[in-house]
């Protein structure tokens, strides 16, 4: 992986990202060591939401190390303790500087997009689709995996090292690596930007399609001999820009429901801070439509 500039923005699909040179790495370098240091502070973030997450520079041919984000104020250097203080947002603002013409285009995106109050963009509001029927939380099934926190291959944000995992890896209990992206279907097919791709894909992915699609049955998925099972739910995002997101969410043993947005932080909570016990009951400040719910099952499953 060579030196470059990524805007981390999606939970699903592949962020936008673009290879730099030598003379720019030693341009970010100089700015960097003038940034005033800093004891880092989870409070100097932004609250959980989904949406951009800060303007990563990777420079090392390991992607888990020599990598640092700029976010709200601040630069982070990826899997450390340590941090700087970024006046007026201006280390993160030259890094989007540099972002070509052309991936700017395909992704429409501008700075002032990815930084505008979340408030001003969608209005807090549950996830479109689901069914008022049947059960979309609080089944215990045994062989479901356990809520892990944010820890071990999961883990995510900016006091993190550089992570490949996303929604659909973390959604799967799947880990990958850096070679790989959690997209549904196989390395060789496209992003699904459909509803009819995005299903067609996931049964690629040896997922169990539900019917309805919108509703849970009353009962666990069956799990293979000392397999996992448990259930999923797939969502569009509305996101900023041009670009279709998805965003996966799984149900954990104990019933309920945790996420991992793209690169961030593994969570069991919805945009007010709630544990996700029912899915209808979630309230989430992007805005989620329902592709459908799926079974999830160790040994049969296939993600690339």
């Amino acid at each position: 992986m060579s030196e470059r500039i990524t805007i981390d923005l999606y939970s699903g699909i592949p962020n936008p990202t673009w290879p730099i040179d030598e003379r720019t790495v030693r341009e970010w370098r100089a700015r960097q060591s003038a940034l005033p240091p800093v004891r880092p502070d989870p409070r100097f973030l932004p609250p959980h939401r989904s949406g951009f997450k800060g303007m990563t520079i990777t420079m090392a041919s390991d992607p888990s190390s020599g990598a640092y984000t700029a976010i709200g104020g601040f630069v982070f250097e990826r899997g450390t303790n340590r941090a700087w203080v970024d006046h007026g947002r201006e280390a993160e603002r030259w890094l989007f500087s540099t972002a070509p013409a052309e991936v700017l285009g395909d992704y429409g995106l501008t700075y002032e997009l990815l930084t505008a109050p979340r408030e001003g963009l969608f209005a807090i509001a549950g996830i479109a689709g689901i069914g008022g029927a049947g059960i979309v939380g609080g089944i215990s099934c045994p062989h479901a995996p356990t809520y892990p926190g944010n820890t071990g291959v999961w883990k995510g944000g900016v006091f993190a090292p550089m992570n490949p995992n996303n929604c659909y890896s973390y959604a799967n209990n799947d880990p990958i690596s850096f070679s790989d992206y959690g997209i549904p279907g196989p390395l060789t097919t496209d992003v699904p930007t459909t509803t009819a791709k995005m299903r067609k894909q996931l049964a690629l992915d040896k997922l169990g399609v539900l019917s309805p699609a919108n509703e849970l049955p009353p009962s666990c998925p069956v799990a293979l001999p000392a397999k996992e099972a448990h259930f999923i739910a797939v969502c569009w995002r509305k996101m900023v820009g041009s670009q279709r997101d998805f965003h996966c969410f799984r149900m954990d043993r104990d019933g309920n429901w945790s996420h991992k947005d793209g690169t961030g932080e593994v969570m069991k909570s919805d945009s007010t801070g709630a544990i996700i016990t029912d899915l209808r009951t979630a309230q989430f400040d992007w805005k989620l439509t329902l592709i459908g719910f799926f079974a999830s099952v160790e040994g049969t499953r296939v993600i690339d």
